[in-house]
């Protein structure tokens, strides 16, 4: 094969579709790993190679499936998946670890946020936080929801108190559930879009307390500067314009009106209200069309374009599309810098 990287690719994603719908087991895996492998060293010592290509492919494909079994879900005894059976309410400590979005909901504001956990507790009133203060050489044994945890949770706060910003530790109170999945085929799945993000399970609550303020941060510094735009934009356009703007340019639909929210959707333009490569590729040609206009040269423009492109992608939230974008925009770049415009 010319081009193995091609083929070794391929069957990497298969093994990863492989290991979203087919579950794992460690011993079937085991036994059909040693096989290919027995087999593949077998034919390169007999100088086969076409079959040996094949085999090793097959072992890439093992290999995406491992991948994906083992990042995707969720493995461990204190993961907080393993709590959300619990009937009562319950207190988790963590830190905020995804730019909280705010959103009217049944004439409520809500904001909804990833909470990356750190400990979890079971509800105690304040005569009972006394009495474990007062003696705080007895633990509480008997309670399983004590202790430390791992994993991710969506919260959606009804709190009046909503100044929270990337990476404020905090302290949140209510039951935790597993998300819903589609009940049709067809219907959003919400259950498998958070699972794509690392989360398994959300919890809503109308009382979070702040433990400890990130005041130096670089998401949160991003979080900030994208709060400044969005109000020059509120500013500048009158609503709905606003809106759309902040959408199209911000990635934040949040507040777009339900009407206009459908025409875009009816008319296929959906897509320009999400943050993707789409944005990625208009700032670059927009710097490189104003800069070379101006006499700079490529090579000066291309380093001027890589904090560009790192601010942008901050400034989204660090959301994939624009990471990925981002991330094969800078790979030209430095092509660019490196060979220069052939001509």
């Amino acid at each position: 094969m010319k081009k193995p990287i091609v083929g070794l690719t391929l069957f990497f994603m298969a093994g990863i579709v492989l290991g979203r719908y087919l579950p794992f087991s460690f011993l079937p895996f085991y036994i059909f790993s040693l096989i290919l492998f027995g087999a593949s060293f077998s034919l390169f010592l007999k100088r086969k190679t076409p079959l040996v290509s094949l085999f090793l492919f097959s072992l890439t494909l093992l290999v995406g499936y491992l991948y994906f079994s083992f990042t995707y879900f969720p493995h461990s005894p204190a993961h907080i998946i393993n709590f959300a059976s619990s009937e009562g309410e319950v207190e988790l400590v963590g830190r905020v670890v995804s730019r909280p979005s705010e959103k009217i909901f049944t004439k409520r504001k809500r904001v909804s946020f990833i909470l990356e956990t750190e400990r979890i507790e079971p509800f105690r009133s304040n005569q009972e936080r006394s009495s474990q203060i007062s003696s705080p050489d007895v633990p509480d044994k008997e309670n399983t929801l004590y202790g430390k945890v791992e994993g991710k949770v969506w919260v959606n706060s009804y709190s009046l108190y909503q100044n929270l910003g990337y990476g404020d530790r905090v302290r949140v109170r209510g039951k935790l559930r597993l998300p819903r999945s589609a009940r049709e085929k067809g219907d959003f799945d919400w259950q498998r879009y958070l699972s794509y993000q690392g989360v398994w399970v959300e919890l809503h609550t109308g009382w979070v307390e702040m433990l400890e303020s990130s005041s130096i941060s670089l998401m949160r510094w991003a979080h900030q500067n994208e709060n400044h735009l969005a109000r020059a934009i509120e500013k500048t356009l009158p609503n709905p314009h606003d809106q759309v703007a902040k959408g199209i340019l911000l990635g934040d639909k949040e507040r777009l009106p339900p009407h206009i929210l459908t025409s875009f959707r009816r008319t296929g333009t959906a897509h320009v209200l999400v943050v993707s490569g789409l944005h990625v590729g208009l700032i670059l040609f927009i710097l490189f069309f104003v800069l070379r206009t101006l006499g700079v040269r490529s090579k000066i423009v291309a380093m001027l374009a890589f904090p560009v492109l790192v601010y942008y992608a901050l400034l989204v939230g660090l959301r994939a599309p624009v990471v990925r974008a981002s991330f094969m925009a800078g790979v030209g770049l430095t092509c660019l810098l490196i060979n220069g415009i052939p001509r």
